[in-house]
């Protein structure tokens, strides 16, 4: 079983090295901006840029510890330059390197530098917008929920059960944590992984969550819909 979008970057021919399918497969995964994926019923799962960069504007399913959502047993919060990248080098298959910069992030956070070769898309005015989209997405950094736990032999927990075994890859959470002092934390991330650690006493969900891959601007939204903000992404 598959379910494969069409993808929004036209592809030249493969060239037909010597390689895995998988390999072939994660090559225009990567030549997208998509995702690769096999779901809970086993299926391979192929999503476009559409849905990478726009689930996020989607309605959030919302993990609080003040009561305003569901609970969690606990969230990782953390702030660091692990996924800043302000220098992208970007080659396709019979095409010339695209690089694209953020001189104020490389002057902020000193060079990170992101290399992709041998994709597929037809143009090198495609990689370069690849490029551009990229740094633009991760040239500034902020404090993040790099993973949310559930523990689901909580009491009166069938929102939270649901939930556990409901969301999935690319389903947007919003996730809620108050600091001593009363101030709280706020940040709405996709779903990136999900793992479940089950005994005979236990039942924990961990869902591993960042944000998109690349930005996009999503039009009537608080986050990814501010004039003079948010990337215009290709």
């Amino acid at each position: 079983m598959r379910d494969v979008d069409a993808g929004l970057t036209t592809m030249q021919a493969d060239p037909g090295t010597n390689r895995t399918a998988l390999q072939s497969l994660q090559t225009v995964t990567d030549s997208e901006y998509g995702a690769l994926y096999v779901d809970a019923n086993g299926s391979f799962v192929f999503q476009d840029r559409s849905v990478t960069a726009g689930s996020i504007g989607a309605t959030a399913t919302v993990f609080a510890d003040n009561g305003t959502g569901i609970d969690y047993f606990d969230a990782k919060w953390i702030l660091n330059d692990v996924l800043i990248f302000n220098k992208a080098t970007i080659t396709r298959t019979s095409g010339t390197a695209q690089v694209a910069l953020n001189q104020s992030s490389i002057d902020k956070y000193f060079l990170h530098s992101y290399f992709l070769d041998n994709l597929l898309m037809q143009t090198d005015a495609v990689a370069l917008d690849y490029a551009q989209a990229y740094v633009a997405s991760r040239a500034e950094t902020s404090i993040r929920v790099d993973s949310i736990v559930l523990d689901l032999y909580t009491n009166n927990y069938n929102t939270g059960i649901i939930a556990a075994l409901n969301l999935d890859f690319f389903d947007p959470i919003k996730v809620i944590t108050t600091n001593p002092g009363g101030s709280t934390l706020e940040k709405t991330l996709q779903i990136f992984g999900v793992r479940m650690n089950i005994t005979p006493n236990s039942w924990k969900t961990t869902f591993t969550t960042l944000e998109p891959v690349i930005d996009a601007f999503i039009l009537n939204d608080t986050i990814y819909g501010t004039l003079d903000y948010n990337v215009l992404s290709y």
